[in-house]
């Protein structure tokens, strides 16, 4: 069994290379569902069979990955991270911390969906961009503001009031206007 050094040596290996230590942990190449050779999984990590993960993404940490989900490209999918339905995560994209991908999502490109965001549904989605305010991971999409288990149109945001929203449960009134604030500074574009 071969020892990386760096994380980067993941992409220089091989389909015939089937187990590799890192960090003391186990990876092993994943077997999809058509039979061919996946991407590396972690010995911590659960992906389930009827999961596809391509030659070059990287499932590590306790991150879960079942039902039909798919990770390729370069993605990686680590943490507490759970993708899971018929999600897709590919490209660069990152899904980590406690972030869930779930129904018929798309995440691709650069994004980074992490903290407690969660993206789901039926549509392509790309996020725009991940803020963390006062603790809260929030995730800005092309339609969709994802803040914890919340999720609005961004006229559903521009309306948002403190009085309204769940926000008041775990955030004090100058918190939220702050955090509006820099939400609606990302989708006025």
């Amino acid at each position: 069994m071969k020892t990386l050094k760096m994380f980067s040596e993941f992409r220089k290996l091989t389909v015939k290379t089937k187990q590799v230590k890192y960090n003391g942990i186990i990876y092993t190449r994943h077997k999809n569902p058509d039979g061919s050779v996946g991407g590396f999984v972690a010995k911590t990590a659960s992906v389930e069979k009827t999961v596809t993960i391509k030659e070059h993404a990287l499932v590590f940490g306790n991150a879960r990955v079942y039902g039909n989900a798919q990770v390729s490209g370069n993605a990686l999918v680590y943490g507490n991270a759970l993708v899971y339905g018929n999600a897709w995560v590919y490209g660069d994209a990152r899904v980590y911390g406690n972030a869930r991908v779930y129904g018929d999502a798309l995440v691709y490109g650069n994004a980074l969906v992490y903290g407690d965001a969660r993206v789901y549904g039926d549509e392509i989605t790309t996020i725009l961009k991940t803020i963390q305010v006062f603790g809260h991971c929030i995730s800005i999409t092309a339609k969709y503001v994802f803040c914890g288990c919340e999720e609005w149109t961004h006229a559903q945001a521009r309306k948002m009031t403190y009085e309204k929203s769940q926000a008041k449960e775990y955030m004090t009134k100058k918190q939220f206007t702050i955090l509006k604030k820099a939400v609606l500074e990302i989708i006025k574009y």
